[in-house]
Parts: C-alpha cells; sequence; structure tokens
C-alpha cells in the first residue's frame, strides 16, 4: 500500500506543524538568557597580572617527606650495618648511605611512578635539607637520635656541627 505524494506531503506538513507549535510554546514559556558579556583587553591582562598565593602542592610535600625519609634511612643503616658478621650488611655500610639512598629513590620513583615534576622537586629539597639538618634535629630529639645511632656518634655529629663544645681535656 503506497502512500501517493499528496498524502506524504500533508502527513510531512502536519508534523512540521506540530514541531513548530511545541517549540513556539517552549520559547515563549522559557526565560530569556542574557548574552555572555565581552571583556575587554584590559580586564584580562589585569587579571593575568594577579597572582595567586603560593601554595605547596601535595606531590612536593611528599617528595620532601620522602627525600627527608631517605637520607635518614640510609644514614642509619650504613650506621647499624657497620661490623656486622654478614657479607651482605658489610658491603651495604662499605658502600656509604649514598647507594643507599640512591637505591631507595630509585625504587620509590621508578616503582611507585614518582618521576613528575612536583615530586621530583620535593625530594631534590628533602635531601640536602635532611643531609645538613640532621645534627639539629639531633639536637632537638635527642634521645630519639640517640636510640637510632649511638650516644658518642650523636655527640661527634653535634661537635661537627658547632652546636656543643667538644670535651675539655
Amino acid at each position: 500500500m503506497a502512500i501517493g505524494a499528496n498524502q506524504q506531503k500533508d502527513v510531512f506538513q502536519a508534523r512540521l506543524n506540530r514541531i513548530q507549535a511545541v517549540s513556539a510554546a517552549a520559547s515563549a514559556e522559557s526565560v530569556q538568557v542574557e548574552a555572555p558579556r565581552r571583556v575587554s583587553r584590559r580586564t584580562k591582562a589585569v587579571k593575568a597580572t594577579q597572582r595567586t598565593p603560593l601554595r605547596l602542592s601535595r606531590g612536593v610535600l611528599l617528595g620532601l617527606a620522602i627525600g627527608l625519609g631517605s637520607v635518614l634511612i640510609g644514614r642509619v643503616v650504613t650506621f647499624q650495618c657497620q661490623g656486622e658478621a654478614s657479607f651482605y650488611l658489610d658491603l651495604l655500610a662499605k658502600t656509604g648511605p649514598y647507594s643507599i639512598i640512591a637505591g631507595l629513590l630509585f625504587v620509590l620513583m621508578v616503582g611507585l611512578g614518582l618521576r613528575d615534576k612536583p615530586h621530583v622537586i620535593g625530594i631534590a629539597a628533602g635531601l640536602p635539607l635532611m643531609y645538613f639538618g640532621e645534627p639539629y634535629l639531633a639536637h632537638f630529639a635527642m634521645d630519639l637520635w640517640m636510640q637510632m645511632y649511638s650516644p658518642e656518634y650523636v655527640d661527634t655529629m653535634l661537635i661537627q656541627a658547632g652546636l656543643r663544645l667538644p670535651p675539655a681535656l
């Protein structure tokens, strides 16, 4: 049953009339929307020169903690392994803290994917901070440092940093 050409035109025209009636009713009920304002070049320039306050991201703080912790772990492990009878512990003590730090950072950075810019910046800040700041931490938390190291080593560290006078002979 084929529909004739005139019938197709009538059905199509009726459909168009229904669509137009619905869209006219919707446009009458809709709220009039304002056109977006144009922003001048001067306003854009002022907004571009305004600075947001400097905040450290979580990546930088995590990297800083990793850098501090890796130096501390490397130095404590090296100190604790001195004079051990095991071949591997003796080798670990002889290579020094920097090989332990490098190995730990390699595992953390490559294995856990902490190679992006904020983490690397935090690690690069944490390594020298702990290296130079460890005597000051030992001065303020002496009991903890004496548990990790020995009292003689802590005294030597404090004397080398100038935080304690050498014993009088």
